[in-house]
């Protein structure tokens, strides 16, 4: 049997990994820092913290899998960071730009700034594709989201 992390684990060590550290996600989100891997920042901190937690996380055989980490060798993690609620991609949500692009994932970590009509297009989505959605504010304007092909709620 796999040994999957729940969705909530990843969640709360996202959370506990950001909360009070928004100011970065401000000054590195300026567009004269668009260049500087503000995601791999993300991803690296996100290693980090389930290594911490004692998980086991690799990103050997990342692209194969279509995703940035690999934990417990069962739970296919895509990490996706926008500075702007509005990143769009051909007119569709960022976010379910994201889950159609890396199927190969099991799970999607999503750090951003939310509107309510970015989460209710997620909202939307996740529902007609049976995908479990949690949601933790990070302060008023950023947000740490995870979506799951897994029901491990």
């Amino acid at each position: 049997m796999l040994n999957l992390i729940s969705a909530d684990k990843i969640l709360d060590a996202s959370f506990e990994t950001f909360v009070g550290r928004t100011h970065l996600f401000d000054v590195l989100g300026q567009r004269r820092f668009k260049s500087t891997g503000f995601e791999h920042w993300v991803q690296t901190e996100m290693i980090i913290a389930l290594t911490d937690r004692n998980y086991s996380v690799t990103t050997e055989r990342k692209v194969r899998k279509e995703c940035d980490l690999i934990i417990d060798n069962s739970t296919y993690l895509e990490i996706r960071v926008a500075t702007t609620s509005d990143a769009r991609n051909k007119g569709r949500s960022w976010l379910i730009d994201s889950m159609e692009v890396h199927p190969g994932a099991n799970m999607y970590l999503f750090v951003s700034p939310m509107t309510q009509e970015l989460r209710n297009q997620l909202t939307s989505y996740c529902e007609n594709h049976n995908i479990s959605f949690k949601e933790k504010h990070l302060d008023e304007t950023w947000s740490v989201m995870v979506a799951s092909r897994i029901s491990l709620y």
